[in-house]
């Protein structure tokens, strides 16, 4: 079944994480945005930009192909409304697909991942093994994106082959 499960890296990618100003509403952060910012646990966005739902007032940004000052950019636009922290070197995204991805982040979490709870725009943080990640259902199709630190990379990478193989 480890054909049924497809894994890359996303490369090019911009990650930040924002976190309101005092006083500041999701919605104005998603009007300078111009995304919708989900109220909690969640994904809100377009192709373009994707903001993940981790605290209260705080979101896991996912920029596709930035321009090369899109932090500089992002921090303009949200001057006074929220303090933006880069990530791009700290997390790696991996992208997983096929029919069995969701049946392979279901071996490692207690999160109910049945399609009539968890779809397009869900997002969970949760541990895989030893190992948090952030993770949330990308479109309409069994396709997973994996935020995470990049020093677990190697741990994860063992993980889904050894899980894939005994599914």
């Amino acid at each position: 079944m480890v054909d049924q499960v497809h894994v890359f890296q996303r490369e090019g990618v911009g990650l930040a994480i924002i976190q309101a100003r005092k006083g500041v509403s999701g919605g104005a952060i998603g009007a300078a945005l111009g995304v919708a910012m989900p109220a909690g646990p969640g994904r809100g966005g377009d192709a373009r930009l994707s903001a993940i739902g981790v605290g209260p007032g705080t979101w896991f940004l996912v920029a596709d192909d930035p321009m090369e000052d899109w932090l500089e950019q992002l921090q303009q636009t949200l001057a006074g409304l929220a303090s933006v922290f880069d990530q791009s070197s700290g997390y790696l995204v991996l992208r997983l697909s096929g029919a069995n991805a969701r049946r392979l982040l279901q071996a490692a979490s207690s999160i109910d991942l049945d399609p009539s709870r968890f779809g397009p725009g869900s997002a969970v943080s949760t541990m895989v093994g030893h190992i948090n990640i952030l993770f949330w259902q990308a479109d309409e199709e069994q396709t997973f994106d994996l935020a995470f630190y990049r020093s677990y990379a190697s741990s994860l990478h063992d993980w889904i082959a050894s899980t894939a193989t005994a599914l």
